[in-house]
């Protein structure tokens, strides 16, 4: 997912990490066929940050249940009430706006960005570790 790579490679670059600096945990793995919707695929980035935690620099850290949409995915739920597209993500209860351009692949990209608490990060590394694998979240610095 570009935003994801583009959050990575924008954490500067240092030989020790400042230990004030906590991490935003960062993750585009849905569990389940969720992405889905009327043959398209929908982007999710799901955020977890404390105080503390490294901001994306157009963007503030949603807290959980908190959320932005791309124009195109507004839009869609909005044309589209009777298919709960948000629904499918958790119990979102405060919408924050749009994302920025410079996050999107494309105009047209159907993307999501959610907060998550500290229960769903670790009921995600569960199933991670259940299968073998390592965080499905990324710490970003």
């Amino acid at each position: 997912m570009r935003l994801l790579i583009r959050l990575k490679n924008a954490a500067p670059q240092q030989r020790q990490r400042d230990t004030t600096v906590k991490p935003l945990k960062a993750s585009n793995v849905q569990l389940g066929n969720l992405t889905k919707w009327r043959d398209k695929k929908i982007d999710v980035l799901s955020l977890y940050g404390v105080e503390g935690s490294v901001q994306l620099a157009q963007l503030p850290t949603p807290a959980s249940g908190e959320y932005y949409m791309s124009k195109a995915l507004a839009e869609r739920v909005a044309q589209h009430p009777e298919d709960k597209i948000i629904d499918r993500f958790g119990k979102h209860t405060k919408y924050l706006g749009t994302i920025p351009d410079a996050y999107l692949q494309s105009p047209d990209a159907l993307m999501l960005i959610r907060g998550v608490s500290t229960e769903e990060v670790a009921a995600t590394d569960k199933v991670a570790q259940s299968r073998g694998q390592s965080s499905y979240f990324t710490d970003i610095y």
